[in-house]
């Protein structure tokens, strides 16, 4: 018998920057969660301004508070409650979208950061009143 192919483990290889930056994958994945009735990539933006308004006084957060959010990509949550006087930091793999939520926050001049890399790595930082 010859050699037999082998499949690779399930999870073997870790190619989520890859994936998330994809010229092609991360155009389309924009664009679907920017769409504000759109579900393929994120909640229809109703239920996330809903999410927020729940959010924030369920984790104890007000002007001058520190949240992390973790897989934040465009900042579409981390943007509303950056609105608010929390300060937001937003980890994410995608440039696509860091540069989209970085955008928005320098255009409302909101106290939000946003990092490129990966949240299951250490080095996210301490101070934070909450992590998402």
């Amino acid at each position: 018998m010859g050699e037999r192919s082998t499949r690779p483990e399930p999870f073997s290889a870790y190619t989520t920057p890859e994936f998330w930056n994809d010229e092609h994958i991360s155009e389309q994945m924009l664009g679907f969660h920017l769409d504000p009735t759109s579900e393929p990539a994120s909640r229809a933006h109703a239920f996330i301004d809903r999410s927020v308004e729940w959010l924030v006084p369920a984790l104890g957060l007000g002007k001058g508070s520190r949240l992390l959010d973790l897989g934040c990509g465009p900042g579409l949550y981390a943007n509303r409650i950056a609105e608010r006087g929390i300060e937001v930091v937003g980890i994410d793999v995608s440039s696509r979208s860091l540069d989209f939520a970085r955008s928005q926050a320098v255009a409302r001049s909101l106290p939000a950061a946003f990092r490129q890399g990966s949240y299951l790595e250490s080095g996210l930082g301490a101070g934070y009143d909450r992590r998402s």
